[in-house]
Protein backbone atom coordinates (compact mmCIF):
# COMPACT_ATOMS: atom_id res chain seq x y z
CA UNK A 1 0.00 0.00 0.00
CA UNK A 2 1.23 3.02 -0.64
CA UNK A 3 1.90 5.80 1.89
CA UNK A 4 -0.98 8.20 0.40
CA UNK A 5 -3.35 5.10 1.02
CA UNK A 6 -1.80 4.59 4.12
CA UNK A 7 -2.84 8.30 5.52
CA UNK A 8 -5.99 7.77 3.51
CA UNK A 9 -6.81 4.77 5.97
CA UNK A 10 -5.80 6.52 8.69
CA UNK A 11 -7.52 9.60 7.83
CA UNK A 12 -10.53 7.46 7.32
CA UNK A 13 -10.33 5.53 10.34
CA UNK A 14 -9.97 8.80 12.75
CA UNK A 15 -13.33 10.01 10.75
CA UNK A 16 -15.18 6.88 11.94
CA UNK A 17 -14.20 7.22 15.73
CA UNK A 18 -15.12 11.44 15.60
CA UNK A 19 -18.40 10.33 13.74
CA UNK A 20 -19.85 9.21 17.00
CA UNK A 21 -18.81 12.58 19.16
CA UNK A 22 -21.67 13.55 21.72
CA UNK A 23 -20.87 15.63 24.96
CA UNK A 24 -20.99 12.27 26.98
CA UNK A 25 -17.77 11.50 25.43
CA UNK A 26 -14.93 11.48 28.19
CA UNK A 27 -11.67 11.11 26.15
CA UNK A 28 -8.19 10.00 28.07
CA UNK A 29 -4.73 10.82 26.31
CA UNK A 30 -1.28 11.01 26.68
CA UNK A 31 1.36 13.63 25.55
CA UNK A 32 5.22 12.43 25.50
CA UNK A 33 7.96 13.75 25.39
CA UNK A 34 10.69 11.16 23.63
CA UNK A 35 14.35 10.78 22.87
CA UNK A 36 14.85 8.78 19.61
CA UNK A 37 17.97 6.48 19.31
CA UNK A 38 18.15 4.79 15.83
CA UNK A 39 18.74 1.07 16.36
CA UNK A 40 19.27 -0.04 12.54
CA UNK A 41 19.19 1.38 9.50
CA UNK A 42 18.83 -0.75 5.98
CA UNK A 43 20.71 2.55 3.78
CA UNK A 44 23.80 1.39 2.20
CA UNK A 45 26.68 2.41 4.36
CA UNK A 46 24.60 3.80 7.06
CA UNK A 47 26.33 2.56 10.68
CA UNK A 48 26.56 5.97 12.49
CA UNK A 49 24.20 6.12 15.58
CA UNK A 50 21.09 8.99 15.48
CA UNK A 51 19.49 10.60 18.26
CA UNK A 52 16.85 13.03 17.97
CA UNK A 53 14.40 14.02 20.27
CA UNK A 54 10.05 14.88 19.75
CA UNK A 55 6.67 15.15 21.47
CA UNK A 56 3.85 12.60 21.04
CA UNK A 57 0.26 12.80 21.97
CA UNK A 58 -2.31 10.23 22.05
CA UNK A 59 -6.17 11.14 22.57
CA UNK A 60 -8.27 7.70 22.80
CA UNK A 61 -11.43 7.14 23.68
CA UNK A 62 -11.30 4.79 26.72
CA UNK A 63 -13.58 1.31 26.17
CA UNK A 64 -13.41 -0.42 29.67
CA UNK A 65 -9.50 -1.06 29.64
CA UNK A 66 -8.98 -0.19 26.00
CA UNK A 67 -8.47 2.80 24.90
CA UNK A 68 -9.26 3.55 20.92
CA UNK A 69 -8.15 6.27 19.41
CA UNK A 70 -5.28 8.20 17.06
CA UNK A 71 -1.86 9.68 17.69
CA UNK A 72 -0.01 12.61 16.52
CA UNK A 73 3.77 14.30 17.21
CA UNK A 74 6.69 15.69 15.51
CA UNK A 75 9.97 14.25 15.84
CA UNK A 76 13.60 15.82 14.53
CA UNK A 77 16.16 13.35 14.19
CA UNK A 78 19.91 14.65 13.73
CA UNK A 79 23.04 13.26 11.66
CA UNK A 80 26.54 13.70 11.25
CA UNK A 81 25.84 12.93 7.63
CA UNK A 82 23.67 15.92 6.29
CA UNK A 83 21.58 13.95 3.96
CA UNK A 84 20.75 12.45 7.00
CA UNK A 85 18.79 14.44 8.98
CA UNK A 86 14.94 13.85 9.05
CA UNK A 87 11.99 15.64 10.25
CA UNK A 88 9.00 13.69 10.64
CA UNK A 89 5.86 14.17 11.87
CA UNK A 90 3.96 10.54 12.25
CA UNK A 91 0.10 10.32 11.99
CA UNK A 92 -1.55 6.99 13.42
CA UNK A 93 -4.51 5.23 14.34
CA UNK A 94 -3.64 4.34 18.26
CA UNK A 95 -5.07 1.60 20.23
CA UNK A 96 -4.24 0.88 24.15
CA UNK A 97 -4.94 -1.74 26.72
CA UNK A 98 -4.25 -0.21 30.70
CA UNK A 99 -4.44 -1.93 33.92
CA UNK A 100 -6.02 1.67 35.14
CA UNK A 101 -8.93 1.90 37.36
CA UNK A 102 -10.45 4.76 39.37
CA UNK A 103 -8.56 3.36 42.46
CA UNK A 104 -4.93 1.93 40.62
CA UNK A 105 -1.65 3.52 41.99
CA UNK A 106 0.22 1.73 39.38
CA UNK A 107 -0.59 0.56 36.10
CA UNK A 108 0.43 -0.73 33.10
CA UNK A 109 -0.47 0.16 29.35
CA UNK A 110 0.69 -1.31 26.37
CA UNK A 111 -0.26 1.15 22.99
CA UNK A 112 -0.03 -0.25 19.34
CA UNK A 113 0.07 2.87 16.69
CA UNK A 114 -0.36 1.95 12.61
CA UNK A 115 -0.08 5.11 10.22
CA UNK A 116 2.01 6.71 8.66
CA UNK A 117 4.57 9.69 8.52
CA UNK A 118 5.35 12.45 6.39
CA UNK A 119 8.44 15.25 6.82
CA UNK A 120 11.51 16.52 5.47
CA UNK A 121 14.81 15.35 5.08
CA UNK A 122 17.46 17.27 3.07
CA UNK A 123 16.93 15.39 -0.04
CA UNK A 124 12.99 17.24 0.07
CA UNK A 125 9.43 16.40 1.22
CA UNK A 126 8.98 12.24 2.10
CA UNK A 127 7.00 10.02 3.62
CA UNK A 128 5.73 6.42 4.75
CA UNK A 129 4.45 4.11 6.60
CA UNK A 130 4.59 4.06 10.60
CA UNK A 131 4.63 1.41 12.67
CA UNK A 132 5.42 1.89 16.88
CA UNK A 133 4.41 0.03 19.84
CA UNK A 134 5.69 0.29 23.55
CA UNK A 135 4.80 -0.42 26.91
CA UNK A 136 4.73 2.26 29.84
CA UNK A 137 4.12 2.44 33.83
CA UNK A 138 1.44 5.09 34.92
CA UNK A 139 2.04 6.49 38.69
CA UNK A 140 -0.99 8.07 39.64
CA UNK A 141 -0.59 11.61 40.82
CA UNK A 142 -4.23 12.57 41.02
CA UNK A 143 -7.74 11.17 40.16
CA UNK A 144 -7.22 10.06 36.36
CA UNK A 145 -4.07 11.88 36.63
CA UNK A 146 -0.71 10.17 36.03
CA UNK A 147 2.82 10.30 35.50
CA UNK A 148 4.23 8.03 32.63
CA UNK A 149 7.57 6.58 31.60
CA UNK A 150 7.92 4.01 29.12
CA UNK A 151 9.97 2.81 25.79
CA UNK A 152 8.40 2.73 22.42
CA UNK A 153 9.49 1.11 18.99
CA UNK A 154 9.10 3.10 16.26
CA UNK A 155 9.88 2.03 12.43
CA UNK A 156 9.57 4.13 9.98
CA UNK A 157 9.41 3.02 6.18
CA UNK A 158 9.98 4.37 3.44
CA UNK A 159 10.48 2.56 -0.12
CA UNK A 160 12.26 -0.38 0.27
CA UNK A 161 14.13 1.29 3.43
CA UNK A 162 13.31 0.93 7.02
CA UNK A 163 14.13 2.88 9.74
CA UNK A 164 13.92 1.73 13.54
CA UNK A 165 14.67 3.99 16.83
CA UNK A 166 14.19 2.95 20.23
CA UNK A 167 12.64 5.54 21.90
CA UNK A 168 12.01 5.78 25.96
CA UNK A 169 9.20 8.67 26.64
CA UNK A 170 8.26 10.47 29.93
CA UNK A 171 5.08 12.20 29.94
CA UNK A 172 1.49 13.03 31.49
CA UNK A 173 -1.75 10.66 30.87
CA UNK A 174 -4.70 11.28 31.71
CA UNK A 175 -8.66 9.97 31.95
CA UNK A 176 -11.54 12.59 32.02
CA UNK A 177 -14.13 10.10 33.15
CA UNK A 178 -11.84 9.26 36.48
CA UNK A 179 -11.49 12.93 37.11
CA UNK A 180 -15.16 13.70 36.56
CA UNK A 181 -15.64 10.82 39.35
CA UNK A 182 -13.45 11.96 41.34
CA UNK A 183 -15.33 15.49 41.97
CA UNK A 184 -18.32 15.20 44.99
Amino acid sequence: MSSRGVLGAVFFFALLIAAPAHADVLPAGALRGAVLVQGADTRPGANETRFGGGLLVDLWQPLGPFRLGGAAGIAAIRSDDDDANDVVLPLAASVALTSQDRDTRIAATGVLRVGGWAGATNSGLAGGAFLAGGLQLDVRLDAGLHAIVGADVWALFRGGARRLYWVPTIGLSWNTEARLAAVP
